[in-house]
């Protein structure tokens, strides 16, 4: 091999792969990133009115098979868990890595959402919900999920968010001091939710456990709890005393107000 003939294919070779990462760079900057619209619609109650900045929403994105018509999240697709802030009037990923793109087949998308985020959650249809204590801060504990499952391939990806939870909405008018407290016993809250259909699974062990209610102010206390219906009691703690008031057979519905008026005697 001479000289001339060592620099002809040193020059293919170097051109070669020069267009191999010519067609990567392409390749990545064609991917269209996804966009997200945020409905505040279904925000309409007291718990959780209004997204805020630094609020984290927790996305999963999944591409349609060729046989299905609505792809359910899984652990695989092309957001898992991805973590959204909102950062002024917009959303945007946390990091690089939380970053959702379109298929560059144009295969079709179905999303779906919750709040809080919560980056221990590692199956989609078991997100575990322990709703115990809301004295301090009642709007995390207000379970929110949104789905959009209309196929979309292209444009800006609309989640609007709904209520999971059933609300107690216990008004005391004598409860205004800053130490009252209200508590409701023999209710369940542990749950799983199925981010896919949006269903909640009550915890299969049988120990009921107490909710101690977030005091909204002026005698108003309220809590949020899985949809069930159970027996127990409503204490409330007022000027060094306790009074009990026991009922049997509650119903909690999801996304609905379970109203109660107490009177201190």
């Amino acid at each position: 091999m001479n000289v001339k003939k060592m620099f002809l294919y040193c020059l293919l070779a170097t051109s070669f792969v020069a267009c191999n990462q010519s067609e990567e760079i392409d390749e990545m900057q064609a991917a269209r990133e996804v966009t997200f619209k945020v409905s505040k619609s279904a925000l309409s109650r007291a718990g959780k009115e209004t997204f805020k900045e630094g609020d984290a929403i927790g996305i999963y994105a999944v591409e349609r098979s060729a046989d299905a018509t609505v792809a359910t999240p899984v652990t695989n697709g092309r957001a898992n868990n991805a973590k959204w802030i909102k950062e002024g009037d917009t959303w945007k990923p946390a990091t690089a890595a939380d970053r959702i793109t379109w298929s560059q087949k144009g295969t079709k998308m179905d999303f779906y959402a919750y709040y809080p985020y919560n980056e221990s959650v590692t199956d989609p249809a078991a997100i575990a919900l322990d709703l115990g204590n809301q004295s301090s801060n009642i709007e995390s504990a207000d379970v929110l999920r949104a789905a959009n499952t209309n196929g979309l391939a292209t444009g800006e990806v609309t989640l609007s968010f709904d209520h999971i939870l059933a609300m107690v909405n216990i008004n005391a008018q004598e409860l205004t001091a800053d130490d009252d407290v209200v508590k409701i016993s023999g209710v369940k809250t542990a749950a799983t939710l199925n981010l896919g259909t949006g269903e909640i699974a009550l915890s299969e062990n049988d120990v009921t456990g107490v909710l101690t209610l977030a005091s909204m102010g002026n005698g108003v206390f309220q809590g949020l709890l899985p949809a069930q219906q159970f027996s127990g009691n409503i204490e409330c703690e007022h000027n060094g005393s306790t009074y009990i008031y026991s009922f049997t057979d509650m119903t909690l519905e999801a996304a609905k107000i379970k109203n109660i008026d107490l009177t201190i005697k």
